[in-house]
């Protein structure tokens, strides 16, 4: 249940990797050289503003899809 990830707090840990990796996926399978440099920029920025825990699973998470994973979330 959604609702007990957000009441302590936990859902960023759900949302922000997720976003970073969906974002990610779509750069890897439909941006242009160009879009994808800009777009990869962008996530290396959020990632480092998520706290420890959060970069990790980002981490793992923009990993598994640049080794041709798909449809990877937390």
């Amino acid at each position: 249940d959604f609702m007990d990830l957000a009441k302590p707090g936990l859902i960023k840990y759900h949302c922000g990797p997720n976003a970073v990796s969906s974002f990610l996926e779509y750069l890897l399978d439909y941006a242009s050289p160009e879009t994808r440099k800009v777009g990869e920029e962008l996530i290396e920025k959020k990632v480092a503003e998520m706290d420890e825990k959060g970069r990790g699973i980002a981490t793992q998470l923009l990993e598994m899809l640049r080794k041709h994973k798909r449809d990877v979330y937390v």
